[in-house]
């Protein structure tokens, strides 16, 4: 006697799985602004893999405007004394440099990241490391706040001040190095490298000038003694 065998009942669909979470959500440029202090590490990397220009020039905005309206109005004396000219023509130029020297700096910095990174193997792109770099630079907007305090306080305040601009500016300089990092996916060796060659460069070439000029204005002075 032969038994029928049932077919075996169909297996239940299995439902759809659920979409992965986004690992790196996008993020707003105040966020970055914020992360650059709280998470540096991965706010940086979230711009220079995203190549975040528009950020790169807000951020050079909002460093250089500030700074710009403090030493047009209410420069310390010293930067006023750097040149022998008017006040009033000190603080024009001044506020230029800021406004024009600054960015200008902080673009030919990230370019010289580039070129170095590039001779050291490293692989990035040139806009992620400016929006890196400028983004790492957005702690100088607290050198406006500490100009203005150094220009209405007294001696002792002034010399605080100038400690805390010396810490800020190194506070910048780690954060440049965190920057070079990520965006060229370099150890941190090699990312030290790469910010110190270009130092080390600049240095050396300040240096020749320098000798250079001193040899000139000796020369000039025995031949006119």
């Amino acid at each position: 006697m032969q038994i029928s065998e049932t077919p075996a009942a169909p297996e239940p669909a299995q439902p759809a799985s659920p979409q992965p979470p986004i690992p790196n959500p996008p993020m707003g440029f105040w966020q970055a602004a914020w992360g650059v202090v709280v998470h540096p590490q991965a706010t940086l990397s979230y711009a220079c893999r995203e190549r975040k220009l528009a950020w790169g020039v807000w951020a050079l905005l909002l460093m250089t405007t500030p700074l710009a309206v403090v030493v047009l109005f209410a420069p310390p004396l010293e930067a006023l004394r750097l040149l022998p000219i008017p006040h009033e023509q000190m603080r024009s130029l001044l506020a230029v440099i800021v406004l024009f020297i600054l960015p200008l700096g902080i673009f030919s910095t990230a370019l010289t990241y580039h070129i170095v990174a590039g001779r050291l193997k490293g692989s990035g792109t040139l806009a992620g490391i400016f929006a890196g770099t400028s983004m790492a630079s957005l702690p100088l907007l607290l050198t406006a706040l500490l100009v203005t305090l150094a220009a209405v306080s007294g001696p002792n305040s002034q010399t605080i001040s100038v400690v805390i601009i010396y810490v800020i500016v190194l506070w910048v300089y780690v954060l440049q190095v965190i920057a070079i990092k990520v965006n060229y996916n370099m150890s941190v060796g090699r990312a030290l490298a790469v910010f110190l060659i270009p130092a080390a460069a600049a240095f050396v070439l300040s240096f020749i000038l320098s000798a250079v000029l001193a040899a000139f204005v000796i020369l000039s002075l025995g031949a006119l003694g």
